[in-house]
């Protein structure tokens, strides 16, 4: 079979418009899971991803660079509105953009094909493993903490830290 049959035979009932490439067979009992996310839902799940585990190993240097503990709690507000509205747009675009692929969907609608796929290669690339490696040592300093309480400095614990996160990695993302 040539190359443009193949690629014809692929794009057979594609449409531009939709992200769909196969029409839909009608089935008697379809098994699928209820769409039943709500914005209180999604907000809350949006903020949690992109607060994270920052507020677990940031506090120490916030209150540090700011001076006050009021300053740093209105820093904290700050920044938890800043993130409320980056969930608030994220919710607007999936109501916008109702396809599954995330940001991907999101830039190729806004800015075509070649940053969508930079975005998706950076972020399985760079993004989400150093997201992963933040949340694993922080797991890890505060697994050496408890077990070694009044320790005050993290420095000497760190190989011990870097074991522990390798042990945590969830080996069946890879």
């Amino acid at each position: 079979m040539a190359s443009s049959e193949s690629a014809e035979n692929l794009l057979a009932g594609y449409d531009d418009q939709d992200s769909e490439p196969y029409e839909e067979i009608p089935q008697e009992n379809p098994i699928s899971l209820k769409r039943s996310l709500g914005i209180p839902g999604g907000t809350a799940f949006l903020i949690g991803t992109i607060i994270g585990s920052g507020i677990f190993a940031t506090p120490k240097w916030v209150l540090f660079y700011v001076g006050s503990v009021g300053m740093s709690l209105v820093m904290w507000a700050f920044c938890g509105v800043i993130s409320l509205l980056g969930a608030l747009c994220y919710c607007e675009l999936g109501t916008l953009i109702p396809k599954s692929g995330g940001e991907y969907q999101y830039l190729l609608k806004a800015y075509g094909p070649l940053p969508a796929f930079l975005y998706a290669w950076m972020s399985v690339l760079f993004m989400n493993p150093a997201s992963q490696i933040m949340v694993l040592l922080v797991f890890g300093a505060y697994t050496v903490e408890a077990f070694l309480p009044g320790c005050r400095s993290r420095e000497e614990y760190v190989p011990l830290i870097k074991l522990l996160a390798a042990a945590a990695l969830d080996n069946d993302n890879f």
